[in-house]
């Protein structure tokens, strides 16, 4: 289920983001509540999701702001997920 809120993520980055100076894009506006909603699992999942994602260095999160430095690096790390499942 990460691939989900990830896939998630990255869709609605490239469709609805803003470039960022530093380079990745930008998600302004929406909440973990949203996004758990939106890909029908959790907050406490989303947000464990989150976590790894952050910890993976794919996704800087901040108030209603997420921060998608490499977004191709996180279509890579969707792409190995779907893999194995």
């Amino acid at each position: 289920m990460p691939e989900r809120v990830a896939l998630c993520l990255l869709r609605w980055a490239l469709a609805f983001g803003e470039e960022v100076d530093g380079g990745g894009l930008e998600l302004r506006g929406l909440s973990q509540d949203e996004l758990s909603q939106a890909v029908a699992a959790s907050v406490q999942h989303v947000q464990e999701t989150l976590k790894a994602l952050r910890s993976e260095g794919l996704l800087h999160t901040g108030r209603l702001r997420f921060w998608l430095p490499d977004p191709d690096r996180l279509g890579h790390f969707i792409a190995k997920a779907d893999r194995g499942n």
